[in-house]
């Protein structure tokens, strides 16, 4: 029989009205989202139990992940004490945990970090499918091959399900993907063309009564309306309204920071800066630094600019179209190629000539043969790489975003403006997120190329490299 359908008291399961609609819910697709402590997890493990104990047996098999090992114990202690305790099942191993059901049915738990790991679950066959907090993954490549195995010989309904905050790389693409703000929550969005349904519940944590009304989840309510109001919003409400994480939420600022194109006066000097990526884009920034000149727009206007003055002008990012973060594997010589065209266009556009700059120092290794940069054609200088510059150069970013903002009494230090033409640094900078447990540094493994070879400009721009460098165009 199975428990989950007809639970009793001894079984030890409290069937809230929110548990009873996520196990009625016909969405193949399912995303659980809310605030912390709002019993998600626990939902989804029963989610997966509602189809133990049906006959299905060996048949009916799942596969729940986080993204790292350190998460694992909480999902696995909860799982143990449900499965193990409540209905019989045999629990073995850590990493991954497997749980095997007296019927035959089998729960999976492991880690799975990224695409390098999917050779762990290629050929196996799923039937349910389970990420918690799947707004801490950055992409959804590893996600989709998993869901590509979720298949049944005897007619099992799929179900993908996942559980998250609005917090973690990959809140946007979660957002998205469930119109998060779009329609209202437990809507079923059906896609005809896929064969396919999905829908975004709300989890609210005062529908959690069990977990509310004792001591400790009092406790853990008192904490969070300690927090500031940006992470309550998000911890404690759940709301997807506000990118609490932002790295430069408190200087950059659009109406400020992205001015018209513009011709360049002759007597600013002009560089680039570049990024390697390969599997990952590569980004060529190119800058104009003012002497202190004014310059003129396309309407005629003068604009007064202070020395020191940074523009962004153009770039070349190597991102594969509509797909954040994906490169475009070119070879060096090909990237190589594709700078020289896109600089010999900036500076017939804009009348302009553009020396070489700092690039990512990878390129200068050559220990299988000719170096990365040898083999692009193009002249760099090293970027600073020493301890502690990604945090200056975060710092010095910040500073010059906040130096292009008007003040009644004058701009005191140089600001940073990018020409509106530049989509791909408009496009990933304000979406870049602060890490959760190092403020002063950026989380990884983000679209944060551009942001490299911005940072790597500004710090060799103040070290006075510039004035020293040897003129050269390529």
């Amino acid at each position: 029989m199975n428990m989950i359908s007809n639970p009793t008291p001894q079984h030890g399961i409290v069937m809230l009205p929110k548990v009873r609609r996520l196990l009625k819910c016909p969405a193949k697709s399912v995303f659980l989202g809310g605030p912390r402590g709002s019993g998600k997890t626990t939902d989804m493990l029963l989610d997966f139990a509602k189809n133990v104990g049906r006959g299905f047996g060996h048949h009916y098999k799942g596969l729940l992940i986080r993204r790292e090992f350190k998460d694992l114990k909480e999902i696995q202690l909860k799982a143990r004490v449900l499965f193990k305790d409540v209905f019989k099942a045999t629990v073995s191993g850590n990493s991954p945990m497997i749980i095997t059901f007296p019927g035959g049915e089998m729960l999976i738990i492991t880690h799975l970090k990224d695409e390098t790991q999917y050779s762990s679950v290629h050929g196996h066959e799923y039937q349910w499918f389970g990420v918690d907090e799947i707004t801490t993954y950055p992409d959804l490549f590893l996600i989709n091959k998993i869901k590509s195995s979720c298949r049944s010989k005897i007619g099992i309904p799929i179900r993908h399900i996942s559980t998250g905050n609005p917090w973690g790389l990959g809140r946007d693409i979660i957002k998205d993907l469930y119109k998060i703000g779009e329609v209202r929550h437990s809507t079923i969005i059906k896609n005809t063309q896929l064969k396919s349904s999905s829908v975004y519940i709300y989890s609210d944590m005062f529908d959690n009564k069990p977990f509310v009304n004792n001591r400790g989840g009092r406790d853990y309510l008192r904490e969070l309306n300690a927090l500031p109001e940006e992470l309550k919003n998000v911890w404690l409400r759940g709301s997807w309204d506000y990118v609490v994480a932002n790295f430069f939420k408190h200087s950059w600022k659009q109406e400020h920071n992205i001015v018209k194109p513009f011709k360049i006066p002759k007597r600013w000097r002009c560089y680039k800066s570049f990024d390697w990526g390969y599997s990952k884009p590569y980004s060529c920034g190119f800058w104009a630094v003012s002497n202190g000149s004014d310059y003129i727009d396309d309407q005629g206007q003068n604009h007064n600019t202070l020395e020191g003055d940074v523009f962004r002008i153009g770039e070349d990012y190597g991102c594969e179209p509509g797909k954040a973060n994906v490169g475009i594997f070119l070879t060096p010589e090909e990237i190589g190629d594709s700078i020289k065209r896109t600089q010999y266009d900036i500076e017939q556009k804009y009348k302009c000539v553009i020396k070489m700059g700092p690039a990512d120092n990878q390129i200068f290794s050559n220990q299988v043969g000719q170096s990365i940069e040898q083999r692009m054609k193009i002249n760099w200088d090293r970027s600073d790489k020493s301890s502690g510059s990604i945090v200056s150069g975060l710092a010095l970013e910040a500073a010059y975003f906040k130096g292009a903002w008007p003040s009644k009494h004058g701009r005191d230090n140089p600001g940073l403006k990018i020409f509106n033409t530049c989509n791909g640094f408009i496009r990933t900078i304000p979406l870049l997120m602060r890490a959760e447990t190092a403020v002063e540094e950026l989380e990884k493994h983000q679209e944060n190329h551009i942001n490299d070879e911005t940072r790597y400009f500004l710090t060799w721009l103040i070290s006075g490299k510039t004035m020293t460098q040897k003129t050269m165009n390529f």
